[in-house]
């Protein structure tokens, strides 16, 4: 992209209310304007927001810093200490971390990058940023809802199917959507590879590359027109290669 060319990402949490403002402004841009047609300068915000951390990659040249992608990340401890975690709307997770007590969870969030500035280089500054939160935090499992778009019946079925046959989590790591708004993810036998990864966003096939499991059921969620599954990934779990690539996380 050549609006790349003359920029370098710089990866940082926000300081203050107007870094997480421009946060807000972006996730609307991408999730409402660029998906739904939504018009206007509005923001995309709820209550986790005031006590989320907030990731941010900045694209800095000659003209200054531009914000072009985020991320929300919440620490178990401090859920725990406020609004709970904003999965626990739509799956289980409360069970998962009773299992596992004395873990440290990290939810992962609202994770969107301008639609010009969608590369590789861009992605893996978000998943820099992420590791090294994870190191200072001594973070054991990563776990968040992600997307695909449509709640129809039947419509990512073959997909769904491909993540229950490939990446289902083991029995310790399992966790349901709650009952009314769960979709079932029945493993068909026969589901070609290369189509039913071309049916998966590209979000949920880099948390695959990373080690990642899905929970046993997906949910609707009809406020925002998605079908959404639960990414479970353990630290212990996390592909060689990534920690090759992104090296020892950052400690305080």
């Amino acid at each position: 992209m050549n609006q790349l060319s003359h920029h370098f990402p710089i990866v940082r949490t926000a300081r203050n209310g107007q870094d997480i403002e421009a946060a807000q402004r972006l996730r609307h841009d991408v999730f409402f304007k660029e998906r739904l047609g939504a018009t206007g300068r509005h923001l995309d915000c709820d209550r986790f927001d005031e006590v989320c951390d907030h990731l941010l990659v900045e694209m800095h040249g000659h003209a200054g810093a531009r914000l072009v992608g985020t991320y929300r990340l919440l620490r178990q401890e401090v859920a725990e200490a406020t609004t709970g975690f904003y999965t626990q709307q739509e799956f289980d997770i409360a069970a998962l971390l009773a299992r596992k007590p004395g873990l440290r969870g990290l939810e992962l969030g609202r994770s969107c990058v301008h639609k010009d500035f969608r590369s590789r280089g861009i992605i893996n500054a978000l998943w820099q940023g992420i590791w090294d939160y994870a190191g200072r935090h001594q973070v054991d499992l990563l776990f968040g809802c992600a997307s695909f778009d449509g709640t129809a019946e039947g419509q990512h079925q073959q997909a769904l199917s491909f993540l229950a046959q490939h990446a289902r989590a083991p029995e310790e790591w399992r966790v349901h959507a709650h009952s009314h708004n769960a979709v079932a993810m029945q493993p068909e036998d026969c589901t070609p590879l290369h189509c039913s990864l071309r049916d998966i966003p590209p979000l949920i096939r880099a948390y695959l590359s990373v080690g990642c499991f899905v929970g046993e059921t997906a949910a609707l969620d009809l406020d925002f027109g998605s079908t959404d599954v639960l990414i479970v990934l353990p630290v212990t779990h996390i592909n060689p290669r990534f920690r090759e690539r992104f090296g020892n996380p950052l400690n305080d």
